[in-house]
């Protein structure tokens, strides 16, 4: 598939060996792409792998995990530890972060 699309005559369009082909344009040209980059050697990051720049630091981290555990709140759903610390004035992470 990939030979007739590189060597087919100049005059035929890739829209018509596409369609004669029973092809998706754009993932003809998604895989040029991922094929290009591969032979240079630049691979694309992927953001899963990337360090969140506003995630927390182990020792707060440590801090969070340490009030959830408390004797205080140690039965309770994060959504009341939140919300109680929210009426003491105290505000250690998001809600999301404590789950």
């Amino acid at each position: 598939m990939k030979v007739v699309l590189d060597e087919r005559p100049a005059h035929i369009p890739l829209q018509a060996a596409c369609s004669a082909l029973g092809l998706n344009r754009s993932s003809v040209y998604a895989r040029r792409r991922r094929a290009s980059t591969a032979s240079d050697g630049s691979r694309q990051r992927s953001r899963k792998h990337a360090p969140q720049p506003r995630a927390l630091a182990p020792h707060e981290r440590e801090h969070v995990r340490s009030v959830l555990t408390s004797a205080e709140f140690y039965n309770q759903p994060p959504v009341e530890v939140y919300h109680t610390l929210l009426e003491r004035g105290e505000y250690l992470c998001s809600l999301s972060t404590m789950h």
